[in-house]
């Protein structure tokens, strides 16, 4: 009995867990007093039907261990039946009032609470599976608005107002001027998600995990005396790295273009925390523990195809802004009358094929008339775009470096670096996607690749204005330990090549690798790495060199400095101790930390 006695404790600790606040059981989520959960199991009622469903998901054997849950329900000797337990939110609003998302069952404290602190005015019903218990909400609050999105029928007395993918309509965006909106378009089971200011992500079953360990039982999917059943039937089944139960994998392919949509939107939040409707709890870990969760639940579905189009279709909105931007009287060029021509160009992971889902687009400006050299020229171009941004682009910042940046976000899901000058990246695009070729090597090379950038980005060491190495360099990094380890080609030696497998070993060499690099020059032209004593000046060389596979003399890691270099190094070390068997017996967790 003491392994159900501590699952049934768990199930119910939320609803312990009371605040110093006036509301019933309610527990303060943010800092600032405005977001609260309040934790409800479903009615003894709905027993009998979840655990039939549940006990027909698993094997004779397990039915077998499990039935005595039953018996002892039917007996009156548990204390919690086999129900959902549902978290509801509640968040103060800015002009007063109470919002409610998710609501479950109105029980009269709650509602003397809430009165109290003014009312309810917006009742959300996120999907069709938590959107019951509406009607009793809307006659305690006849003026509150009831928001939902399509597909769930509601009475027109309720004057409903329903948020379909896409753009909220404005009456909607200023009821919930507090939030951010997106509505995850799942056919026939579309869900609205809402970010509050303080950086609450308001989930109900886009979400199941309040952390990144599928093994916690505190935050598991909690499913009342029948917790270890429901992980039985519906988690264990499933992949390791997939946060979802195994009845939320199959989608078809356009919900998962949809839903590879919303996340890149949600992870552009940066949410502090995440609530959702059956997690054990809500996540306790920042900014990189929400993420990890968003990414942990849906990047399996994650649609390459979607990345492509989404950058295809910020390039031609982007063109439109550049031209119309420089089309201005003050950009005619004497005596021929004419303002230049702009030409956009991708560069970068797009064209390289090593985007992550996390990823920027690189597009470089030129004009077909001349070149524009020198810093103060070029802001004077990106300053004048960065001034009229349209609508579906946002200014992010400029920066005026060596080579000056417009960072821009379009359609708040996808972040633009506008630049112009070097037109020397395209030859190291070309040689990357050659030597990463899928069609010859297979797609580990390529993942490889991509779990090196990761890493980098996670740790923050991909900050070409900062000091470290830009995200180019990272993956000549990854190609050239690849190439020593002959996994990949080496110029013309026709060399036989290993099959790759990526394992932990396999990342703790080439953290090494990287350190071992020191004050050397590696070239994925020729697959070499040489140590440098001195510069071609007598003068200590570069902390590293990446020779660019087309221009000679040419430093891709020109931007690294001392301080940066010193700090990817310490992060290898960090890392490569960190994998190793002994650091910590949590692998999972362990790589969540170091690749995100």
């Amino acid at each position: 009995m003491a392994p159900l006695a501590v699952l049934f404790a768990l199930s119910i600790s939320a609803l312990a867990s009371a605040s110093s606040t006036p509301w019933p059981n309610f527990k303060q989520l943010d800092p600032d007093g405005s977001v609260f959960e309040y934790v409800a199991l479903q009615s003894a009622e709905e027993h009998n039907s979840t655990f039939a469903w549940l006990l027909s998901a698993v094997d004779e054997k397990a039915k077998s261990k499990y039935r005595d849950i039953d018996a002892q329900w039917q007996a009156g000797q548990l204390f919690v039946p086999c129900v959902w337990s549902r978290r509801m939110v509640l968040v103060k609003l800015s002009d007063g009032g109470v919002l409610v998302y998710s609501p479950v069952e109105l029980l009269p404290d709650v509602e003397l609470a809430l009165r109290r602190l003014g009312g309810v005015r917006v009742i959300v019903l996120p999907n069709s599976q938590h959107a019951v218990h509406w009607e009793a909400w809307k006659h305690a609050w006849p003026e509150a608005h009831v928001i939902l999105p399509p597909g769930i029928q509601i009475p027109s007395w309720a004057n409903p107002l329903i948020v379909s993918p896409g753009e909220a309509p404005e009456p909607v965006k200023e009821i919930l001027k507090d939030f951010r909106i997106e509505v995850i378009g799942q056919t026939g089971f579309p869900e609205i998600v809402l970010q509050h200011s303080s950086r609450t992500l308001l989930t109900c079953d886009f979400v199941y995990f309040g952390s990144t360990d599928k093994e916690d039982l505190t935050g598991r999917p909690q499913v009342g005396a029948c917790t270890e059943l429901y992980a039985t039937a519906f988690v264990a089944p499933g992949p390791k790295e997939v946060l979802l139960p195994t009845y939320r994998l199959h989608l078809q392919e356009a919900d998962k273009t949809n839903i590879s949509r919303s996340l890149r939107t949600l992870l552009a939040w940066h949410p502090l925390k995440i609530a959702s409707a059956h997690a054990g709890k809500v996540s306790a870990g920042g900014a990189d523990e929400a993420a990890a969760i968003l990414r942990g639940t849906w990047s399996w579905c994650v649609a390459s195809k979607d990345f492509e189009d989404t950058c295809t279709e910020c390039l031609s909105e982007l063109q439109t802004i550049c031209s119309s931007a420089l089309s201005a009287e003050e950009f005619k060029v004497a005596p021929f009358d004419w303002t230049p021509d702009v030409q956009l160009e991708a560069f970068g992971s797009t064209r390289q094929k090593t985007a992550l889902m996390s990823s920027d687009l690189d597009v470089r400006m030129s004009f077909q008339q001349f070149e524009v050299h020198g810093q103060e020229r070029q802001l004077r171009y990106l300053r004048a775009v960065a001034a009229v941004p349209g609508r579906r682009f946002r200014v992010l910042k400029t920066i005026a470096a060596r080579l000056p940046v417009l960072r821009l976000h379009f359609d708040a899901r996808l972040e633009v670096d506008l630049t112009m000058g070097d037109s020397e990246g395209s030859g190291v695009d070309r040689w990357v996607r050659q030597l990463l070729d899928e069609e010859a090597l297979g797609p580990a090379p390529l993942r490889f690749v991509r779990l090196a950038k990761a890493f980098s980005k996670k740790q923050g060491l991909v900050d070409a204005f900062g000091g470290f190495l830009n995200s180019t360099s990272w993956i000549c990094l990854a190609v050239c330990f690849l190439q020593s380890e002959r996994y990949l080609p080496c110029g013309d030696k026709a060399t036989r090549l290993w099959p790759l497998q990526l394992t932990v070993g396999l990342m703790v060499r080439f953290f090494a690798f990287v350190e071992a690099c020191n004050r050397s020059r590696i070239s994925i032209r020729t697959g070499l790495v040489q140590r440098r004593k001195s510069s071609w000046s007598g003068g200590l060389p570069a902390h590293l060199y990446v020779e660019h596979p087309e221009k000679e003399g040419f430093n891709i890691a020109s931007c690294l400095t001392e301080e940066g270099w010193l700090e990817i190094l310490r992060k290898c070390r960090w890392a490569r101790k960190q994998l190793s068997p002994k650091a910590s017996p949590d692998l999972r967790k362990v790589v969540a930390e170091v690749f995100g």
